[in-house]
């Protein structure tokens, strides 16, 4: 099923985009909260201000999931996808441009959103396609556990970061740690855009019934 059937290829995207997202999470939240006339950068927000100011990625991904599949059926997969990658590209370039602008630094989370939420409904869609009805349950449980262990790597590579960049005579990361990390970010969207064009020479192709006994409904199409 990883090799012949192509879940293999769709699995290797899900780590790239695990790295990307949950390792910036934390990051981000970081920077909300620093205090700009301690540390020099951030908007020294409290917990109550970061929850307001990190909903617009929430509320973009779940409107963008809800329309994904309608959008994939127009636009086709792979096009959805590398749509995906440059719209969370764009956003980790937006926090990193904006850093010092708390409105437009917020205003970017409905750009991510828009790019996580097509990402999220799309592709657990195509690894599901990509086996047999029998096999679904093990693909569907690959692709979590890809998700878990690139969120775990993404923790560990992250924390090495900003607890290898630090303020002079202090333990606290510097405004470089931030913009090193969002970097890294924007480079891995950028590396799942240029990998989505080889979806189907790589990732193979949906399991196709044998009988209409075996027919199953795929949220989401095959063409380009």
């Amino acid at each position: 099923m990883l090799t012949k059937g192509g879940v293999g290829f769709l699995l290797v995207l899900t780590l790239v985009f695990g790295l990307q997202f949950y390792g910036a999470v934390t990051v981000s939240t970081l920077y909300y909260s620093s205090k700009p006339d301690i540390v020099g950068y951030g908007f020294g927000l409290d917990s109550m201000g970061i929850a307001f100011a990190i909903t617009p990625v929430p509320i973009a991904l779940m409107i963008s999931a809800a329309l994904a599949d309608r959008f994939a059926r127009r636009f086709g997969t792979r096009t959805a996808l590398q749509i995906s990658a440059a719209l969370i590209s764009t956003w980790f370039g937006g926090l990193i441009v904006f850093r010092h602008t708390l409105s437009a630094f917020i205003s970017m989370g409905f750009v991510g959103g828009t790019g996580i939420g097509l990402f999220v409904a799309i592709l657990p869609a195509l690894v599901i396609s990509r086996a047999r009805p029998e096999d679904s349950a093990i693909a569907g449980a690959l692709y979590n556990t890809a998700r878990t262990v690139a969120g775990a790597t993404a923790g560990a590579i992250c924390a090495a970061i900003m607890s290898g960049m630090l303020i002079s005579g202090s333990k606290i990361p510097n405004e470089g740690a931030f913009i090193t990390v969002w970097s890294g970010c924007i480079g891995a969207g950028v590396l799942i855009f240029m990998l989505v064009p080889f979806l189907n020479k790589l990732g193979g192709k949906a399991y196709q019934p044998e009988s209409p006994e075996q027919v199953i409904n795929h949220p989401v199409r095959e063409s380009s």
